[in-house]
């Protein structure tokens, strides 16, 4: 899979995704967020937790692994 791939899939496809094939890296607390990193393939994936009610609002894919968790 690639992040292009990857940035076509819908919510859910993503979900499923990050849980069958990411690699848990690292997570980070940001103001109102817990982001949660992950690596599949080639490409790294935040998912951005709502830290009220731990619901997932947005995921951000990149390949440079120094823009992780810039927000």
């Amino acid at each position: 899979m690639t992040l292009r791939d990857f940035n076509g899939l819908s919510e859910p496809g993503k979900n499923e995704v990050v849980a069958l094939w990411g690699d848990y890296l690292t997570e980070n607390v940001i103001p109102g967020y817990r982001v949660v990193v992950y690596k599949i393939d080639n490409f790294y994936v935040e998912v951005f937790y709502d830290t009220k009610t731990d619901e997932v609002k947005k995921y951000r894919g990149c390949i440079r692994e120094y823009a992780l968790s810039g927000a």
